[in-house]
């Protein structure tokens, strides 16, 4: 799980945050829009059916994101991703963000990967 306002470390050599402010020093930086139901959000390895909400309204399977990306085949199985308490994926670690746009009941947090 990802405490609020708190680096965790998620391993290979690397640390999560989600703030509610910007914070400085992040490897990549992403402004996404939650709900409270959104809590608690957890990292976990990838899964046959992740999905990415794309900016269109439409969805692009995790697989294919990491084969976008040119993440060798043996380095896929452990690609970590950023999941809401429903399973949402937010972010393939380290490779792309879903687009979660702004909406009255949402809240903006600042979700951020650092080197540790």
């Amino acid at each position: 799980m990802v405490d609020l306002d708190q680096w965790q470390s998620i391993g290979h050599g690397r640390q999560l945050g989600c703030f509610t402010t910007d914070t400085a020093k992040m490897i990549t930086h992403e402004t996404i829009a939650l709900t409270t139901a959104d809590f608690p959000l957890m990292v976990r390895e990838w899964q046959a059916g992740d999905r990415l909400r794309l900016r269109t309204g439409h969805h692009q399977p995790v697989r294919r994101a990491l084969i976008n990306a040119k993440i060798p085949r043996e380095q896929r199985a452990q690609q970590q991703v950023l999941v809401t308490a429903q399973g949402t994926v937010l972010a393939v670690l380290g490779v792309k963000w879903a687009v979660r746009p702004p909406r009255s009941h949402t809240k903006n947090y600042h979700i951020g990967l650092k080197a540790e």
